[in-house]
């Protein structure tokens, strides 16, 4: 652009939707339940309350790793390798999953919603 042009710059910026918050509650409420029932499954070998509960985790970015000998449950931003630990930060059984997500206190965040603005910038 030359010098003294207008040119338009696009931002994301987050809009608070009370809406949201109240699905991510229910949301974790949903979850703790899925939960609850896994654990209760746990030596009934039927595994139907972990499909659930998994399809719900995948969803919020949740992963499996098959490795020959074992398979592994990744959270949302955890790969396996130095500096994570099994058990503490990924879980390799079914059980621990369950246990990890009625361990954990903070509730799912919710998506932000956000709207395009446009604003006018002066280029010099």
């Amino acid at each position: 652009a030359g010098e003294g042009a207008v040119v338009g710059v696009t931002a994301q910026s987050p809009v608070a939707v009370p809406a949201l918050a109240e699905a991510a509650a229910a949301c974790t409420s949903h979850l703790t339940e899925l939960a609850r029932k896994t654990v209760n499954e746990a030596n009934s070998r039927d595994g139907t309350s972990f499909s659930k509960l998994w399809i719900e985790l995948e969803k919020q970015g949740w992963r499996i790793l098959k490795r020959k000998s074992a398979t592994y449950y990744l959270p949302p931003g955890i790969v396996r390798g130095p500096g994570v630990s099994v058990r503490a930060d990924y879980f390799d059984s079914r059980l621990q999953v369950a246990q990890h997500v009625l361990s954990t206190s903070a509730p799912i965040a919710p998506p932000v919603a956000t709207r395009k603005q446009t604003r006018q910038t002066s280029v010099q």
